[in-house]
Formats: structure tokens, sequence, C-alpha cells
């Protein structure tokens, strides 16, 4: 079988041409007519043809004149009756009508003409059966085009990540896609189908979403990101957003919609969260107790709370957002206020107490907290109304003030009491120390010595009103100095050994481990402590002991220890309800008008409170009529001892004091006398002056060895003279003699003030003649 093309209206055409039966005249003919088409033709004997077969929609068979009438129609039967797709053109001969009408058939063209008009029929036919051959194959090309578009259309429509649906605008759904059912719950588009008749009666929650959708579509052709809450068939209901568009206007004015839908229901319950969110923290933020507020970078106002209206006095919001953050900071604010910058601000929190200015013109006090947000480039700003909390520190620093300044006045007051009491008894206690010396018989000893104890009373009390007055001033300091704690054990065994034997009780001082190494603190506070705590025990204790104990104690840091103090006695002891309240001032167990025993009631507050400023603990254990035992822990530093020069030993025999000349400065007559007495009898050679410019005379013109100087004297006083003689005033050869304070002043800090003007030593009034020995036997 020959392939033979054809060329048609620049298409070209592959087809079969089979000329079978033809006489060689018709052949001819064929042959000629197809030149035409520049197509080439294959020709088979009658014979032959009966048994071709394999015929396509090209192969176009021509039946010619060879073949008998009864053999042709039998030919073109068997092709047809085949199914064969040939395109078949049966040559007849002329005038055989019955040949005719045996091959009119569908898809056979006869030609029963003969001579030229043969030749003009069969190219006419030709041109026909070619052009429908052509036809047929750009029919074919443009099915199958459409069948390759629908089936990507249809892959595509199923495969869609979105859902897509095509209805009409009366709202019935005509197709879904897979997305689409899942959107909707169902498990297959033909369940939306289903379930869903009228989108319009059954997808919108809200049926007027529908109206408006259709008619923006009628207007517009087309809407974008249209958002509708669905009814679903498994969650009830969900939200999808749409674009919608006109695919067809049908002739009654309807048309047809194109959806793609997407599911924004997360995104949605996101809106409904960010928004309740919003809602709570607006309401937290309107309904805060602290005015709060946002000032961006250009300290503008952009928004306030409810609460920092009230505080600026103004009537809404409306009066403070947009205006500057600073036109309400009082002028001594504005000058100095500033806010981190954005850059160096970011996180950073700031915190200052400043005035506004409210807008009724009053003035308040704010504590306002400062904070830079980078991501909206806004300062956060929280104020809290503290006017009254700064007018009540106002107050409190007037009475503290007040309080300070009274405390001063008592201080200053007892202090000059102190002085103008003292004066006078070191005059009596001198007196009575002299008298002491002359020969007493029995009674006039008793006398004397009963005068000298109420002396002795009487120091103390001052003393101790002293000192409960130098610690509610906080006048009190602690000293660091290198501790002997033998010694001071040795001090208690001689002031209290012979009161206690005078009272018939036994005093028992023992430490519980021996005093290895050196120890730093304060001896004369723990000489207090315990001369306080051992006369109180004396002095309840009318029969048994007074038990004196120290012991040293592990400390959890290096380098300190613990020091115990345990004072115990058989006395009268006191219920535990007292406890608290002997260690106030000016009280005791017995405070009434018949009370056994004597004093102040300082001794216990005292202890208490010099225990409390060494960092120390106190308990005290006592039961009615079984004794009294306190305890103190004090806290002490552990260090090698010193190496110690020793010193040289001061001869005590008259020879050593005979001829020493000492300078007494005291504008007192009786105290200026006791002394001068009382050096004499101990064989100084003594001369007195009443004043300061005295004294310098004195020394300008006699030599000395010790000067013992009063303090408070007329014309010049103690402190002034002492300097004017360091300064070379009385003349250098006496620039460096000793000088001894004498004085009635017991306020802390006055022997560093001495001190520090010239003096080398102090002696307080009234004046112990053996102190007064020991001081000269030092200095000179």
């Amino acid at each position: 079988m020959t392939k033979m093309n054809m060329v048609q209206g620049g298409n070209r055409i592959r087809t079969e041409v089979l000329a079978a039966g033809c006489s060689q005249p018709l052949f001819r003919m064929v042959m000629e007519v197809l030149d035409e088409f520049s197509v080439k033709v294959h020709r088979v004997d009658a014979d032959e043809a009966v048994d071709l077969n394999g015929f396509s929609s090209e192969t176009v068979l021509i039946v010619g004149d060879m073949f008998s009438e009864a053999a042709s129609i039998e030919f073109v039967q068997h092709v047809l009756e085949q199914g064969l797709r040939a395109t078949v053109v049966a040559v007849c001969h002329r005038g055989n009508s019955s040949h005719a009408v045996g091959l009119e058939r569908i898809g056979v063209y006869n030609i029963m003409e003969d001579g030229p008009m043969m030749k003009t029929k069969l190219a006419t036919v030709m041109r026909r059966v070619f052009w429908m051959i052509d036809n047929e194959r750009r029919l074919e090309s443009v099915t199958r085009a459409v069948e390759g578009a629908e089936r990507n259309y249809k892959k595509l429509f199923n495969k869609s990540p979105v859902g897509v649906f095509l209805s009409d605008s009366s709202g019935r759904p005509h197709s879904v896609n897979i997305e689409m059912a899942r959107l909707l719950g169902a498990s297959s588009p033909a369940e939306v189908l289903q379930e869903y008749a009228n989108f319009g009666d059954q997808l919108y929650v809200v049926p007027g979403r529908r109206r408006e959708l259709v008619k923006a579509l009628s207007r517009k052709g087309q809407i974008f990101n249209f958002e509708f809450e669905a009814r679903h068939l498994r969650l009830g209901r969900t939200w999808f957003a749409m674009n919608a568009s006109i695919r067809e206007r049908l002739p009654d004015g309807s048309f047809l919609i194109d959806g793609f839908v997407r599911d924004i229901s997360e995104r949605k319950r996101a809106e409904a969260a960010i928004r309740y969110s919003e809602r709570k923290y607006r309401h937290l933020f309107d309904h805060a107790g602290e005015g709060i507020m946002l000032i961006d970078s250009d300290l503008l106002i952009a928004d306030v709370n409810l609460a920092a209206v009230q505080l600026f006095g103004v009537g809404s919001s409306d009066d403070l957002t947009g205006r500057s953050f600073v036109d309400f900071l009082s002028p001594e604010d504005t000058s100095r206020f500033r806010v981190a910058d954005a850059d160096s601000g970011i996180g950073e929190v700031e915190r200052r107490e400043m005035r506004l200015l409210r807008a009724d013109g009053m003035e308040i006090y704010v504590a306002a907290t400062f904070r830079y947000n980078s991501d909206d480039r806004f300062f956060q700003v929280i104020l809290s109304d503290i006017t009254t909390r700064r007018n009540l520190e106002k107050t409190l620093r007037a009475a503290r003030d007040c309080a300070e300044s009274a405390s001063r006045s008592k201080s200053d007051f007892l202090a000059n009491m102190s002085h103008e009491i003292r004066t006078p008894l070191n005059g009596i206690m001198g007196m009575l120390q002299l008298l002491w010396e002359t020969p007493l018989n029995e009674e006039q000893a008793d006398y004397v010595d009963s005068a000298l104890m109420s002396c002795a009373r009487l120091t103390s009390l001052l003393g101790d009103i002293m000192d409960i007055s130098k610690i509610e001033a906080g006048r009190v300091d602690l000293a660091h100095e290198p501790l002997d704690l033998g010694s001071i054990l040795d001090s208690v065994r001689h002031l209290f050994g012979i009161a206690a034997r005078q009272a018939g009780i036994r005093l028992k001082v023992r430490c519980e481990s021996p005093f290895q190494g050196a120890f730093v603190g304060d001896s004369v506070k723990i000489q207090q402590i315990l001369n306080n705590l051992v006369g109180n025990a004396i002095k309840f204790t009318s029969e048994g002991t007074v038990d004196v104990e120290l012991g040293l104690l592990r400390h959890p840091e290096k380098g300190k220890v613990n020091l115990l103090i345990s004072v115990s006695d058989t006395g009268i002891g006191m219920c535990p309800a007292m406890f608290d309240h002997v260690f106030k001032p000016f009280t005791q167990v017995d405070s009434s008008f018949t009370r056994k025993y004597q004093g102040a009631g300082l001794g216990l507050s005292i202890v208490k409170n010099l225990v409390q400023l060494m960092g120390g603990a106190l308990q005290i254990e006592s039961l009615p009529g079984e004794g009294t035992s306190v305890h103190c822990c004090l806290t002490l530093e552990r260090k090698e001892p010193a190496v110690l020069m020793p010193s040289l030993s001061v001869g005590n025999d008259d020879q050593h004091k005979k001829g020493r000349r000492v300078l007494v400065v005291e504008d007192d007559y009786v105290n200026r006398t006791f002394l001068v007495r009382v050096l004499e009898k101990q064989k100084y050679r003594v001369r007195a002056v009443d004043n300061g410019e005295s004294a310098l005379n004195e020394l300008r013109t006699r030599a000395y060895d010790a000067v013992l100087m009063d303090v408070h004297m007329p014309v010049m006083g103690g402190v002034e003279a002492a300097k004017a003689i360091r300064a070379g005033k009385a003349g250098p050869q006496v620039r460096n003699i000793p000088i001894v304070a004498v004085t009635a002043c017991a306020v802390k800090g006055e022997r560093e003030r001495f001190i520090e003007a010239g003096m080398n030593d102090y002696l307080p009034k009234p004046v112990d003649m053996d102190s007064l020995y020991k001081v000269l036997e030092c200095v000179g």
C-alpha cells in the first residue's frame, strides 16, 4: 500500500488512495485528476482487492469498472460491513441504474457519467473527499485538544489547594471540587451537592451575606476576599474567604458564578483572641490604679488611662493626648528632665520622682517609671501619686529634726548639769578625802565614809544618766583595740570584792577556758557591761553567791570568736513577765515607795543597749525566790598578740615626788583647794591660779613639771590655754610640758577634743586621789 501526500489550504494531508479494479483508461483518468492534488495512486486488480483490509479514515478506495455488477456491489458491501472507515468512490457504467442503486449507501460516492463528464465528476468528488478528510482530521485534533483541556481542568479542579465551586446566581450548586468538600466537612463532592441543595439557604449562616455577594457580582462582575460564616457538616460553623467572578450571563438575566474558597477559621479565632486580649488589657489599662501613659520619642502624649486623667485633673484623655509631657512638669524639674534616648534606652527601666502640675495649678509629687518599647518606639510611663507620702515624709523629717533637736538639747542640758553637779561634788569628795586623811575618831570616820559612799553613788548615777543619754542620742562609738580579758576580770574582783564581803555573799569570778591569743574589741564597754550586771546581782542578793563566768565559743567565721558572759545570783529573782520591763530606763522590779533596793533603774537598760550596739545577744533566766542568770554573747576578733616593749617602772616613793612642781589651774575655790592640799600631802610643790591667762603668765616666770588644767574657766578656758602653751606662747621651754585636763565634762568626744588640743591625759570630776596620783606618775 502506497503512502501519498496531499497539500491543500496550506495543510499537509497524509492519505491513502487505492484504485481497485480500474481499467487502464479509467486509471489514467484517475491519475490525471489526482495529479491536481499532487498525490500518488496505488492500483490493484479486482481479484486482489477482495482480500484487502485495514483501511483507515484517511483511505480513499476507488472501485473501478473492472468489477462486474455483482462483484462491485459485493466488494463494497464487504468493505462497509467490516466497519472499515475508508471513503469509497464507485465508478459505475453509464446507464447501469441498478448498479447505482445497489451502491447508494452512506459514504459511497457514485460516478455514473461517462466520457468527459466522468472526469469532471471524478475531480469534483475527489475534491470533496479530500476536504472532508481534512475537516475530519481537524475535528479530531480539536476534539483531542478539548478532551485534553477538559482532563487538565478536571485535574486542576480536583487537585486545587483551595475550594472551587460553580453555582448559579440563585444559589444552586453545579459542581464542587474535592477541597471544597473537605472544607465543608463532606467526604466527597457528591455529598456536598446532596446536602447543600441551595447555597443561599443552607451554606450561609447569615443569608444576607449571600445577597450582598450576588449584588456586588451583578454590579462589578467579580469580588475579592469576601468573608462569611458558613455552616459546616461536622463542626457546625466555620469561616471562609472567597474570590468570586461571573463565568457567564444567561439570557434570563441570571448568571453562573465561579467561586474560590479558603478556610480562615484559624485567623478568625486568632483575631477574636486578639480582640479579647485587647479588650481585657484595655480594661486593665483604663482601670489600673496607677496612671499609665504612652509617650512617643518627641515626648508627646499618645495615650493615657483613666487614672492618669484623674491624676492630671483634666476632663478626658483628649485634654492630654497630643500635648508634650514636659508641659506638665514643674519649672524646677523641667530644666533637668531627660529620659534615655531611643537607641540607648531599649528595654531599660528608669525610675525617678518628680513634681507635676495639675490642670488646676496644684503641684503634686509622682513616682514615674519610664520604659522604652522598641517595637512601637514609645515610652511606657507609670505614674504613682506620692504626694501624701512626700508630705508625710516632710512631716516625719520635721518631727525627726525636732526630736533630734530635743535630744541634743537634752544631751546638752544633761552635759551642762553634769558639769555643774560634778564641780561641787568634786569639792565635796575632795574635802571628805582630805578629812579622811586627818585623825578621826570612830564615829567621825563612819560619817566621812558614809558621805564618801553617797558621793560615789551620786557619781555613778551621773555616769549612768550620761551613758543612757549618749546611747539614745546615737553618740556612742565602739573602740577597736586589743583586749585584756584577764585584766577585766581582775577589775571585777577588785571593784566588787569588798562590796560582796560586806553584803555577806561570795563572789566567784572564773573563766571556763584559758584565754589564749589576743582579742580586739571595746574593753571599756565590756567592763561597763560586767560592772552593771555584777553590781545589780550583788544589790539584789542578800545571801548565797554571785557567779561571774567568761567563756569562749566557736564562731562560724574565721578569725572571730564569741565571748559568753554569764552573771548568776541567788537573789530575789523575778517573774518572766518582768523580763522586758527591767530593761527599760528608770525601771526596777520593785518600784513602790517602800522599795528595799536603791538605784535609778538604768543599769540593765545600759547593758541591753551596749550589747545591741556591739551586735550581741542577751538572755535572762529567773524565777521569784530562785535567783537570776543573765547571759550575753559578744563577737570579738582574734589577732596575733602584739610584741610589747617593756614599760619603765615608775617610782612611788616620796623622794620621787619631792621637788616636782605642779601648776593647778582651777577657777572653783573648793576644787582648787582640794587639789593643792592633796598634792602637797604627797610632797609635790604646788602653785594654783584661777584661769588660763594667769597660767600662761605663771609658766613664763616659773618652771613646772606638770599642769592640772580645768576646762571651763573665765578669761581663758583650759582648751585655749593648752593650745597657747603648745604654740609656745608661754615660752619655748614649756611647749612640751605635760598637761592633764581636770574637768566635769563627761560627754563623749570630750577626751578626744582635749587630746587634740594638746593635753596629755584626762581626769573626770569628781577626782579620785588614787587616779590623780597615777596620772601624774604616768605623765611625769
